[in-house]
């Protein structure tokens, strides 16, 4: 996938990026495993190019200002067309309780301190 989406973007200037953008995220997800179950891709180049394209080019002509907005509407696509093919168990799956953690007081309190520590320095 990587050396022929690789020459024939490079064959088409460019213009198979797309179709390449997809084959490689369809690849990735048809072997994904969660629970031993796969996941599955239905995404292809047209969708790719109709919502990175304009993306992009909202994102360059905005200085970068339309980037969330472009970062949005590509993660909905990406999660539109991925599916899960099984049910999750929600019987097995458990929280795991963290007993490391501190509390937000206290980290903010340490990063109050890192902070004046980083202004002494200077």
């Amino acid at each position: 996938i990587q050396f022929r989406g690789m020459f024939l973007s490079s064959v088409s200037l460019g213009l198979f990026v797309p179709w390449y953008l997809a084959e490689r995220h369809r690849f990735w997800t048809n072997h994904s495993k969660f629970m031993g179950k796969r996941f599955s891709s239905t995404l292809d180049g047209r969708a790719v190019m109709s919502v990175g394209g304009p993306g992009l080019l909202a994102s360059i002509l905005t200085l970068g200002l339309a980037l969330p907005w472009a970062v949005t509407r590509w993660r909905r696509m990406i999660a539109a067309t991925t599916y899960y093919q099984a049910t999750i168990d929600a019987d097995t799956m458990t929280s795991i309780r963290d007993t490391a953690a501190t509390s937000t007081l206290e980290g903010i309190g340490e990063a109050g301190e890192f902070l004046g520590e980083i202004g002494s320095l200077a």
